[in-house]
């Protein structure tokens, strides 16, 4: 059933997007002017052949995991989840990441409409990377915060419910293998890419990590207000 307004989560959603838009003007650097270069995404003070294997392995089995976690559960059940938002954009960034790493390794210059989209994927690499990245000083280290407040406050609030049924259920949607990954695994997955990848680490682009919490806010608004929860 459809919900009340939740003003909580508005006031959230509200002051979510005040900050990004913020951030945005207060930060040096436009991000309509700033161009990303291809070799930022695909530089590495190290092997570049050894950071497309590790791009493109890590992208296939997020995705795996993904794929399998959507048909079991449910896609609808888990598009709700911040940390599911969070995992895809993940599994994006690593197999776009690959693609362009598995080009360089070949030599493989793109030219014309290749070019201009491999431009425009550059530029969301960087976003994402500063979304999720857990190498400072990266304005945001998503994977990193999910992971601690996963352990920290839900599992803790988890094991404090009263009902041992309900306690059972809530415990056992934290503690499960996909959890794991999306709780832990990350963390390491984007350690490991920082330090093989050379990023580079845009102030401005604090204003995109505002503005991706704020979609999610948004949806989930949206989501309250048509199903009620």
């Amino acid at each position: 059933m459809p919900g009340a307004l939740p003003i909580p989560l508005i006031a959230l959603d509200l002051v979510v997007i005040a900050q990004a838009v913020l951030i945005l003007r207060a930060f040096p650097g436009n991000l309509r002017t700033w161009q990303p270069r291809l070799e930022d995404l695909t530089r590495t003070a190290g092997s570049s052949r050894r950071l497309a294997k590790f791009r493109c392995i890590v992208g296939f089995y997020s995705l795996g995991l993904s794929l399998i976690q959507g048909f079991w559960a449910g896609w609808g059940l888990l598009a709700k989840w911040f940390t599911m938002w969070t995992w895809w954009l993940m599994t994006a960034y690593f197999l776009v990441g690959a693609w362009l790493s598995w080009r360089d390794v070949r030599g493989e210059a793109p030219d014309g409409a290749l070019l201009a989209l491999s431009s425009r994927l550059a530029f969301w690499m960087v976003a994402a990377f500063h979304i999720l990245g857990t190498r400072p000083p990266a304005p945001a280290q998503m994977a990193l915060v999910l992971t601690g407040m996963t352990w920290t406050l839900l599992l803790p609030s988890a094991y404090s419910l009263p009902d041992a049924a309900a306690r059972a259920i809530a415990v056992e949607g934290i503690c499960n293998f996909g959890s794991y990954n999306q709780h832990g695994m990350n963390v390491v997955f984007m350690l490991i890419e920082g330090w093989l990848a050379d990023i580079p680490v845009i102030p401005s682009m604090a204003g995109v990590v505002s503005g991706w919490a704020a979609a999610y806010t948004t949806f989930a608004v949206i989501r309250y207000m048509i199903v009620g929860k």
